[in-house]
């Protein structure tokens, strides 16, 4: 039960950095992490954003609880991970938008268990894995996703 509890405090402790370092004080609630289509100008792609002195440090604080257990915040917070050294006023407003889901979704908890035979389990390792990368470079990425496969019987 306490390490429910731990994913759940982290989770606030990354919200209030970003809430402490850019001085907003309330948050909207966001379904996902990710700005909606057309609400990013392609002119702030090339304007220094305000949050660039801290973007490592929130980027790093919510790229652990992502490590941790929150897999659904992977891709937003890689792709700002992939800006901090060129931080933009569009990755303030995604910094933002991320920050705005995880305060509405700081109860969601990554948890498992496997009852399956051993003999029914399959361990993958893909490495190198992209994760859905944008379409506008073919860079590999240093990554891997490790997953448990469950065969049902019958299955080779």
């Amino acid at each position: 039960k306490g390490y429910w509890l731990q994913q759940e405090d982290y989770c606030k402790e990354a919200v209030a950095l970003y809430l402490r370092v850019s001085g907003i004080t309330k948050l909207k609630k966001a379904r996902t992490p990710f700005c909606p289509d057309g609400s990013l100008p392609h002119a702030d792609e090339e304007v220094r954003g305000e949050m660039a002195g801290n973007a490592c440090k929130m980027v790093m604080k919510a790229l652990w609880l992502a490590r941790l257990s929150r897999p659904d915040s992977f891709k937003a917070i890689g792709d700002l991970a992939s800006h901090v050294s060129d931080w933009t006023r569009n990755d303030d407003r995604r910094v933002k938008r991320l920050m705005e889901y995880l305060n509405t979704t700081s109860h969601y908890k990554l948890g498992g268990k496997v009852n399956d035979p051993a003999h029914h389990l399959k361990l993958l390792l893909f490495v190198d894995s992209d994760f859905a990368g944008p379409d506008d470079n073919m860079k590999s990425k240093s990554g891997c996703g490790l997953c448990w496969l469950v065969l049902t019987p019958g299955f080779h």
